[in-house]
C-alpha cells in the first residue's frame, strides 16, 4: 500500500536496515542459560542473560517495543492497529515509515527531513542507510520516475528455487494448474506409509511457493492454496501440481506487480473484487472464497482460501466471499483515512451474483438465508454505512474468479492482467 501511494502522490522510496536489532534490547523476565563448552561458570553458579538475544522466542516483540517507543518519542503516530506502520508529519513534510523486523521502507517528500531521521536514529542504534529502495525483502523494486510507475519482482527468487528443485529450463506452461483441476485426498497415501523424504521435498516446494504467492503474485494464490492443504500427507498428484506451478513460474518469473499513477478521479481509490466457488473442495463441499484488493493500478491484498462452513447455496458461498472482501476494505480504508486519504465514497467491490448484492442491501430474511452465521451480516452494515459498495460484473470479467479455480488461459491470463497490471501478458 505504501509503495502504491509513493508513486500516485510523487514521494521517493528508501529503505535501511538496522544490525544486531535483537541485540538492543532488554528483557522483562529472569532468562537462565546453558554456557557451552569451555565457559562453564564456577560451581554453584549459572549465566543470567542481561540482555535479549537472537534465538530467544522474546526477542523480536522486545525489539519491536523498543523500537516503537523510539519512534514515538521522535514524534511518529501508529498507523492502523497491528503498529507496524507509522507516520511522521510537520507541516507539510511527510514520512510513511513500515517495519520488518529489522527492515525498514519509509515514502518521504521531503529526503532532507528522512536524512535528519536516520541521522537520530543512527544515535540509538547501529543502522545501514540502504539510500533509495532497489531490493526489499527478495523483491526487486523498480522505480520510474519519468513515467510514474514503479515494480516489484521477484524474478531472482524465482530462479533461485528453479535451480533449488531441478527445474531450471523446464518445459513452462501457460497456468498454474490444469484447468478445472481439484487436488483431493484420493492420492494420499495411507496412515504409516507416508515417505519422509517425500513429503519433506514437497513441503519446501510449497513453502518457497507461498512467499511468492503472499507477496507478488496473486496469480499463484489459489494454485499455491490447493497444495497446501495437503502438506502433512501429499500424494504424486500433489507433487506434479506443485511441480507444475514451478513450470509456470519458469516461463513467467519476470512477472510482478506494476502501480502508477492514476489520473485524478481515480487517485488512491480503493477497489476490488469478491467471488466464490460453490462446493468447490471435493473433500469437504466446502467453498473456496477469492478477494483482491485494488489500488493505483494493481492488487495490494488478496487472498484464496476454503471457507469453514459449507455453504448451501452459491448466494451463500458468495456472501462469505464478499465479507472476507468487506473486512479488507475496512482495513485498507482505516489506513487511508489515517494518511489522510480518505476514501469520500463507498468502495466499490464487483460480485457476479445478484442474490449476494440484494441480500447486502436488504434486511429480508427468509428460510433460505436465516441459517447463515451471524458474523456475516456486517456486509449489511457495511454497506448501509457507506464503506463499501457490491456492484454487479458479469462472469468473465470477475477478476477474482482467478482466485477461487484452475481457468483455461485466455481467462486467466486477463484476470491477471487487471490484477497485476501488466501491459504485455505473456501468451
Amino acid at each position: 500500500m505504501i509503495i502504491a501511494i509513493a508513486e500516485q502522490c510523487g514521494l521517493t522510496l528508501f529503505q535501511f536496515d538496522i544490525r544486531g536489532a535483537f541485540l538492543c534490547a532488554d528483557i522483562d523476565r529472569e532468562i537462565y542459560l546453558k554456557l557451552p563448552p569451555g565457559y562453564e561458570p564456577p560451581p554453584g553458579k549459572t549465566a543470567k542473560l542481561r540482555r535479549s538475544l537472537y534465538g530467544l522466542k522474546q526477542a523480536p516483540s522486545a525489539f519491536h517495543k523498543l523500537f516503537e517507543q523510539w519512534l514515538l518519542k521522535y514524534g511518529f503516530k501508529p498507523i492502523g492497529s497491528d503498529r507496524v506502520t507509522f507516520m511522521l508529519k510537520r507541516g507539510t513534510s511527510v514520512i510513511l515509515l513500515s517495519i520488518y523486523v529489522d527492515d525498514g521502507i519509509a515514502a518521504t517528500n521531503d529526503p532532507k527531513m528522512y536524512k535528519e531521521f536516520l541521522s537520530q536514529l543512527s544515535k540509538d542504534f547501529e543502522l545501514s542507510d540502504q539510500g533509495p529502495i532497489s531490493w526489499y525483502l527478495g523483491t526487486n523494486i523498480k522505480q520510474d520516475p519519468a513515467n510514474r510507475r514503479i515494480e516489484l519482482s521477484q524474478a531472482q527468487y524465482v530462479k533461485d528455487i528453479l535451480e533449488r528443485f531441478g527445474m531450471t529450463g523446464a518445459n513452462p506452461v501457460s497456468t498454474p494448474l490444469e484447468p478445472n483441476t481439484h487436488l483431493t485426498r484420493d492420492d494420499c497415501p495411507a496412515p504409516g506409509q507416508v515417505n519422509k523424504q517425500f513429503r519433506r521435498e514437497y513441503q519446501r516446494i510449497v513453502g518457497s511457493l507461498m512467499y511468492l504467492a503472499s507477496f507478488t503474485r496473486p496469480d499463484l494464490a489459489h494454485a499455491v492454496n490447493q497444495c497446501s492443504r495437503f502438506m502433512a500427507n501429499p500424494g504424486p498428484s500433489h507433487m506434479e501440481a506443485a511441480r507444475r506451478i514451478l513450470r509456470y513460474l519458469a516461463g513467467t518469473a519476470h512477472l510482478g506487480l506494476t502501480y502508477e499513477a492514476q489520473p485524478a478521479s481515480r487517485a488512491n481509490l480503493l477497489w476490488g473484487f469478491a467471488d466464490a466457488d460453490h462446493a468447490g473442495d471435493p473433500d469437504t463441499r466446502r467453498s473456496v472464497t477469492g478477494y483482491v484488493t485494488m489500488l493505483n493500478g494493481a492488487a495490494i491484498s488478496w487472498g484464496s482460501n476454503r471457507q469453514q462452513v459449507v455453504a448451501l447455496s452459491s448466494s451463500e458461498a458468495e456472501f462469505y466471499a464478499a465479507s472476507a472482501a468487506g473486512c479488507d476494505v475496512s482495513y485498507f480504508r482505516m489506513l487511508l483515512d489515517q494518511i489522510g486519504l480518505t476514501q469520500r465514497d463507498p468502495t466499490v467491490v464487483f460480485e457476479d451474483n445478484w442474490a449476494c448484492i440484494h441480500l447486502s442491501r436488504n434486511s429480508v430474511l427468509h428460510h433460505k438465508t436465516k441459517h447463515i452465521d451471524v458474523r456475516v451480516y456486517h456486509l449489511r452494515d457495511l454497506c448501509r454505512l457507506g464503506v463499501m459498495n457490491l456492484l454487479k460484473v458479469s462472469t468473465t470479467d470477475m477478476v477474482a474468479d482467478a482466485l477461487t479455480k484452475a481457468l483455461p488461459r485466455p481467462a486467466f491470463t486477463a484476470h491477471r492482467s487487471v490484477m497485476m497490471n501488466l501491459k504485455r501478458v505473456i501468451q
